[in-house]
């Protein structure tokens, strides 16, 4: 199994409310976002973004502040956002190319990979943020 690194990021769309119909019409995959996963019941956004062959899972967790995520017009919070990384080059194709460990914490995390994961958060934030 690979290791999987997850780091917590600071981002402007931190705390920032918006209908839930917003974002999933903003995260359609298209350019850089290769997949978009929604999990209502854990209340999180997870992008697949595509940066240099290595394939990065963001996770974006919110709550319902307006309505219930049950029904249409909900208004949401989105909280901190974190970034999972792991190689995935696209030609590989293995049994073991699915099986990850999102759960797996890395304390030593390097400048480099902290870098690579504050420039994707804000390929994500230009699709919410005003320019």
């Amino acid at each position: 199994m690979r290791e999987v690194n997850m780091i917590p990021l600071h981002s402007l769309m931190e705390n920032n409310i918006y209908p839930l119909y917003v974002l999933e019409e903003r995260f359609k995959p298209g350019g850089s976002i290769i997949r978009t996963n929604w999990d209502y019941e854990q209340s999180i956004i997870e992008l697949v973004i595509n940066d240099q062959g290595i394939h990065y899972l963001m996770h974006i967790p919110f709550y319902a502040v307006q309505g219930s995520l049950d029904f249409p017009g909900v208004t949401i919070r989105l909280e901190k956002p974190y970034l999972l990384n792991f190689e995935h080059p696209e030609s590989a194709k293995s049994d073991e190319s699915d099986a990850l460990d999102f759960s797996v914490a890395n304390p030593g995390l390097n400048r480099e990979t902290r870098k690579v994961g504050e420039t994707v958060l804000r390929k994500v934030e230009e699709l919410l943020l005003p320019g």
